[in-house]
């Protein structure tokens, strides 16, 4: 059945209304995982070195090559752990993007040491291991600088284009950057991983004896709001924290509540304390919300009218149920409304079904489909039959295989003419 794009009217209301929060975070942004909405947006394109949550982007790659597999085992080499002083590192700033720095966090890898995918993503995304992050980089691709620029253009892939990442844990180096903006994009493709969810909500992992070590080792979360304390947050679901004295204090936090799941991410925070109280102020705020509810169409309203073959008229429509949207304040959507016609001929019955109404969110996906119904009937008259008919011959005639069946007919009358002529001439050419 053919379909016919008739009218498409864009329903702009008035703009959502972000929360109002006050941040002491430089740069900040809220987004609704699943919908990629933006509920609050304080400077979120400014570039900013973003410390260790340069770490989320590191796992997801991690992952993604991993393909499900964290239980690979990993042979920890010696040059991805080698320290220099972070005064050094200054000073000899050429080839110095990936070095570890001796006062960095760590998990405590050494050389040689046999440890699993899983050990490592713990080990960088609840201590912060700066070894983890360029041990899990050669494992992926090999070595370090391959797998920064693997991982660079894996994100602008994705869409992410404001991101340039100089190592896989964020220690400072001149044009390592990226937005808050993009660190929620990041993270919210992350959060498409079931492994990546798991391992950024746990508050503890035993990471198990190895070759090196006959004991095991403790990792305990940094993320305040998952612990009990001043900061602890219920509804928290993770993720990671971030610090170097450039970047000052970073923060990427998600949180959940009913079916909605939001990521706070905050840049340039000036104390350890502030970034916990700035996520826990626009987590409170958002999750304040209630939702409201928007009617666009009420049903066998006579509102659509829709064009048929031949007629100067149209044929009116209307919708079989109400049509409304639901959502939080912050969050109010722009909604594209496209109308898409059924090719109709007469006869038409009163409340067939004639098209369909489409509501589209700005992203181009769709929100909602419903049917659209003839107000009244169309009789076919004489002139339609005629019309008909004749739309009918040209679809025949037009066809590929008709013409071929049309042709090969002609050929074959062509044929017996010509034998028929010369048949008789040859009889009249024997006659004595």
């Amino acid at each position: 059945m053919c379909w016919v794009l008739f009218f498409v009217c864009v329903l702009s209301f008035v703009s959502a209304r972000p929360l109002q929060v006050h941040v002491s975070a430089e740069s900040a942004v809220v987004m609704n995982i699943r919908t990629g909405s933006i509920l609050y947006d304080k400077e979120m394109h400014k570039p900013l070195s973003p410390a260790s949550i340069t770490k989320i982007a590191t796992a997801l790659y991690a992952i993604e090559k991993a393909h499900a597999d964290l239980d690979q085992k990993v042979i920890a080499p010696k040059d991805v752990l080698k320290t220099v002083s972070s005064s050094y590192k200054r000073q000899h700033i050429h080839g110095m993007e990936y070095v570890l720095e001796s006062d960095g966090t760590r998990m405590g890898l050494v050389a040689g040491e046999e440890v699993s995918v899983r050990d490592l993503l713990y080990g960088l995304m609840l201590v912060s291991g700066n070894d983890a992050a360029n041990v899990l980089a050669c494992h992926v691709s090999g070595n370090v600088p391959q797998f920064v620029k693997e991982l660079n253009e894996f994100l602008q892939q994705k869409g992410i284009m404001d991101t340039h990442f100089c190592n896989p844990h964020g220690l400072y180096f001149p044009g390592h950057t990226t937005t808050a903006y993009d660190m929620a994009r990041i993270t919210q493709l992350a959060c498409a991983h079931a492994s990546f969810r798991e391992i950024v909500k746990s508050v503890r992992y035993t990471c198990p004896p190895n070759n090196k070590r006959v004991q095991p080792v403790n990792f305990v979360q940094t993320n305040k709001l998952l612990k009990p304390g001043k900061f602890f947050y219920p509804k928290a679901c993770g993720i990671k924290t971030g610090y170097t004295s450039q970047a000052k204090h970073t923060f990427v936090a998600a949180a959940a509540d009913e079916d909605r799941e939001l990521v706070v991410v905050l840049m340039g925070c000036p104390s350890a304390e502030a970034k916990f109280q700035d996520a826990l102020s626009l987590f409170k705020s958002a999750f304040a919300e209630q939702k409201v509810t928007r009617h666009l169409f009420v049903k066998e309203d006579i509102l659509f009218f829709c064009p048929i073959k031949g007629k100067q008229a149209s044929l009116g429509a209307y919708l079989g149920e109400d049509i409304a949207i639901s959502y939080f304040p912050a969050e109010e959507p722009d909604f594209k409304i496209i109308l898409e016609w059924f090719e109709l001929s007469t006869p038409v019955n009163k409340g067939q079904h004639i098209g369909e109404l489409k509501v589209l969110l700005t992203d181009g996906s769709v929100y909602l489909t419903r049917p659209l119904y003839s107000a009244h009937a169309l009789e076919r008259t004489f002139s339609d039959g005629l019309r008909q008919g004749y739309a009918l011959w040209q679809n025949i005639f037009t066809s590929v295989h008709v013409r071929i069946y049309v042709f090969a007919l002609l050929w074959i009358f062509v044929c017996y003419f010509l034998y028929k002529h010369l048949y008789k001439k040859r009889l009249v050419d024997r006659k004595p």
